[in-house]
C-alpha cells in the first residue's frame, strides 16, 4: 500500500498498482496499464456541484483534459491533445481551438474589448488588411493596405467613404463597376 524509501521517494498503491510517486521535483501520477490517469480536485469540500474539478490524461485518445462537474456530470473546460489542438470548451460546448493553420472558433459572435476598453481586431499579420474598431459609441470597419486605410464604413449610419479625400477609385479601366444606386 505505501513505500517509503529512505530520503528518496514515497510511493502509494491501489490494489498492488503504484498510482502516485513523490519526486526530487514534486509529485507523479500514473494510470494502470493503457489506463486513463485521473486527479480529482474538491473544492470547499466538495459538496457542490461546482467544487468538483478533474485532471485527465488519456492514453487511448492521447489528450489531457481539464474538467469540470456541472448539471450531473463531468464536463470538458479545457482539452489538449498530444501533437494537436488545443480546445477552449464553455459549459461543455467547444467555443475556440487551434489548427494547423491558426484558430478555429465556433458560435455566433466575438466580443472584443468590454469594460471601457477600446476594442481593435487587426487580420493580416505586419501589414493589417482588416481592422475593426470602436471609437467612443461609434466604432468603424476599415480596409487596409499595408497598415493604411483605405475605405471604411463607420458605426454611426453606415456609411461607406474613402479615408483619404479624392485619393481612390471605385473599379479600374478594365474593371468597372456595373451600376451605383443612390
Amino acid at each position: 500500500a505505501v513505500y517509503c524509501d529512505n530520503n528518496g521517494a514515497v510511493e502509494l498503491y491501489h490494489n498492488n498498482h503504484k498510482s502516485f510517486q513523490t519526486s526530487t521535483h514534486g509529485a507523479q501520477f500514473f494510470a494502470p496499464e493503457g489506463g486513463t490517469c485521473q486527479v480529482y480536485l474538491y473544492a470547499d469540500e466538495g459538496d457542490d456541484n461546482a467544487d468538483l474539478w478533474g485532471l485527465w490524461a488519456s492514453h487511448s485518445s492521447s489528450k489531457f483534459s481539464l474538467i469540470n462537474y456541472a448539471s450531473g456530470s463531468y464536463e470538458n473546460s479545457i482539452v489538449a491533445h498530444g501533437d494537436g489542438a488545443v480546445e477552449l470548451y464553455h459549459d461543455n460546448g467547444k467555443r475556440l481551438e487551434t489548427t494547423v493553420n491558426g484558430i478555429t472558433m465556433t458560435g455566433d459572435q466575438l466580443v472584443i474589448g468590454t469594460n471601457g476598453q477600446i476594442p481593435t481586431l487587426k487580420a493580416g499579420g505586419t501589414n493589417t488588411d482588416i481592422r475593426i474598431e470602436a471609437v467612443g459609441t461609434g466604432g468603424y470597419v476599415e480596409l487596409n493596405t499595408n497598415n493604411n486605410g483605405r475605405w471604411r464604413v463607420d458605426g454611426n449610419g453606415g456609411h461607406f467613404y474613402p479615408v483619404s479625400d479624392n485619393s481612390y477609385d471605385i473599379g479600374t479601366t478594365s474593371k468597372r463597376v456595373r451600376n451605383i444606386y443612390t
